[in-house]
């Protein structure tokens, strides 16, 4: 419903505020990255010393998502936190081993069953912040995978249906690493302006001008081969701004192929992203948000800022006719909220306020 005037839209706000909190907010958006605090490991049993084993394998899959490195678990500064995973448990469970489950041929005994575990977000955060460690937030860039893969005299794309299995595997290690990608349509569209060529032979003028429409922060070209021995090798280059990256995997599996891909994009974007919380004094921002036109808008807002890593605190100074007037404590700098807030789809630059304030309007 909208509201007739700013008078009947402010007494609306005030009438709804509770009615929002119970009922919560949209769902998750581009490069909100959900479940960072949570994974799971295969276990043989549920024994006491397995079961404290595991969960500190587990922990380790969870700060290398949140710190971005995927050796967080041999950094010095982590161990303590990697002793004592109980102290930032939330909840664990078993679980059956999922479906075409293979263990590692050196497990020894075999899997039987999968402990999942979720961790304190905040606890966590706090024990990072005072060892000076990265915490990467929910909101990251998203990045565009092109994979040209040839095997057994077959050239394919990923994300077609004969690449689909190629693509799982892509996500699951993006998924462990705290990525988000896309994957291209592969629709008449994109047919019409990239071919396999341009993939495989890393024509990346042609592969960004068709990765415009997806609005994604970084692009990465993938080029798997399968040797007639039936070992994988691939050449990587991941696209930001106007620079590119490249490495090359060693010959090996398929998965150690694809890894490589992932981890090598993954390690790039957190040593650019990734910051360590200020543990110093706390920086205030005031932020007008414009297109607040009716109570769901609001909600959204309020609820999106909120959800930001670099937001410590958060009230609501004012609503008008210019749209909802917010001021926030941030346990970052200015440049970390901007960089957030950049990494989603809601909010967009609105030029400059007045004094000091940023100014952003509201996606619809």
């Amino acid at each position: 419903m909208w509201f007739a005037d700013e008078s009947s839209m402010r007494r609306g706000l005030r009438l709804g505020l509770l009615l929002c909190l119970v009922l919560g907010a949209a769902g998750a958006r581009a490069g909100e990255v959900e479940g960072l605090y949570e994974a799971q490991v295969p276990v043989a049993g549920q024994r006491e010393a397995e079961r404290t084993q595991a969960l500190r394998e587990v922990f380790g899959r969870v700060l290398v998502k949140i710190t971005g490195d995927r050796d967080a678990a041999a950094r010095p500064a982590l161990q303590a936190l990697l002793r004592s995973p109980l102290t930032y448990v939330q909840q664990y469970l078993y679980r059956p081993l999922p479906p075409g489950y293979l263990p590692e041929a050196a497990a020894d005994p075999a899997p039987t069953q999968m402990l999942w575990a979720r961790f304190d977000a905040q606890a966590v955060n706090q024990s990072l912040q005072r060892v000076n460690e990265p915490v990467w937030g929910r909101m990251r860039p998203s990045t565009l995978v092109w994979l040209a893969v040839e095997e057994q005299g077959r050239r394919y794309l990923a994300g077609s249906e004969a690449g689909a299995d190629l693509r799982r595997e892509v996500e699951e290690r993006a998924d462990a690493r705290g990525i988000p990608l896309l994957f291209p349509l592969l629709d008449l569209e994109d047919q019409r302006r990239v071919s396999f060529g341009d993939v495989w032979g890393g024509f990346d003028q042609e592969v960004r001008a068709a990765s415009a429409r997806y609005q994604s922060t970084a692009v990465l070209l993938g080029r798997a081969y399968r040797a007639p021995s039936g070992a994988w090798s691939a050449r990587w280059s991941l696209y930001m701004d106007e620079g590119a990256e490249h490495w090359q995997s060693a010959e090996g599996t398929r998965a150690q192929a694809l890894a490589d891909g992932v981890d090598g994009a993954a390690d790039r974007l957190a040593a650019r992203f990734a910051r360590a919380l200020d543990g110093g004094a706390a920086e205030p921002v005031d932020l007008l948000v414009t297109g607040v036109n009716r109570l769901e808008d609001y909600s959204r807002a309020q609820h999106y800022l909120r959800s930001l890593d670099a937001v410590s605190e958060l009230e609501v100074r004012q609503i008008d006719a210019a749209g909802a007037h917010f001021h926030l404590v941030l346990h970052a700098d200015r440049a970390a909220l901007v960089q957030a807030i950049g990494f989603g789809r809601v909010l967009v630059p609105a030029g400059a306020a007045t004094g000091d304030e940023l100014a952003y309007r509201l996606v619809p």
